[in-house]
């Protein structure tokens, strides 16, 4: 009995030891995929990698991290469309687990990609959809960002 115990302890012990030193290859590689002194195509790779692994470690939360990630990445460098793609997955990913601000967030993605593509119906859909969330997490600055877009949106198209 004691053995199957100890066994058990130390089996928890090693996955508990492999999982935090997997999150902390994935906070060094999020991390580097942020910085802007780097190539696009060594940011996406860094970002590809951490997302490799918080999808190994099941971790929903992190996925909607990684994808809000490469999708701004990818909108950073003009790609639009594959910024879509990562911010349609993290849309519901995070809808899934009901991460109010990473919905939030993916909306505004979506909203910026295609604001940046003069496509302004979808835009103002999504700066809609961007507003109502800050609204509810009452983030004054954020609001009021959004509103900025939406009253440019506007005036572009003389609706008012």
């Amino acid at each position: 009995m004691r053995y199957a115990f100890l066994f058990l302890f130390l089996t928890f012990c090693c996955q508990n030891f492999a999982q935090n030193k997997t999150l902390k290859t994935r906070d060094s590689l999020r991390s580097l995929s942020r910085n802007n002194n780097l190539n696009f195509e060594t940011r996406q790779n860094y970002a590809q990698k951490a997302l490799g692994l918080s999808e190994l470690l099941k971790i929903d939360s992190l996925i909607v991290q990684d994808l809000r990630n490469l999708s701004f990445i990818h909108l950073n460098s003009g790609r639009y469309s594959k910024s879509r793609k990562y911010s349609n997955r993290a849309l519901n990913l995070a809808r899934k687990i009901g991460d109010t601000s990473s919905l939030a967030s993916a909306h505004h993605n979506l909203a910026n990609s295609y604001y940046a593509n003069f496509q302004n119906d979808s835009a103002y859909y999504y700066f809609s959809k961007t507003l109502e969330l800050y609204s509810a997490m009452q983030n004054k600055e954020l609001i009021a960002q959004t509103l900025v877009s939406i009253a440019d949106i506007q005036d572009t198209e003389q609706d008012f």
